[in-house]
């Protein structure tokens, strides 16, 4: 659903499916499910999903390198609030670097 634009849609069905999902596919689940709102406009949403998956217990490399999309993404829907955009790519920078990439 994302493809087409449809990431209200798309983040209703992540959602869903993460609370059926008790396994390993949770976490990506709940990343597609942070990007989805992000990318719908929800960048307050957004960020708290993706702050409770970063704060879990040794996030893989993919994890974090994957959470720092979403809150790069919750800087751009945030073009309105200088400060808010500013402190999710700071966000987005300190998961890169959590994740060893620099």
């Amino acid at each position: 659903m994302s493809a087409s634009g449809r990431y209200g849609e798309a983040a209703d069905e992540c959602s869903r499916a993460a609370a059926l999902d008790d396994g390993e596919a949770r976490t990506d689940l709940l990343i597609g499910l942070a990007d989805a709102l992000a990318r719908a406009g929800d960048h307050a949403r957004a960020a708290r999903e993706a702050a409770e998956l970063a704060a879990a217990a040794n996030p893989s490399f993919e994890t974090l390198y994957r959470l720092a999309g979403v809150f790069s993404l919750c800087a751009a829907a945030a073009k309105d609030n200088a400060a808010l955009a500013e402190a999710y790519a700071a966000r987005a920078v300190e998961l890169l670097q959590r994740s060893g990439l620099f």
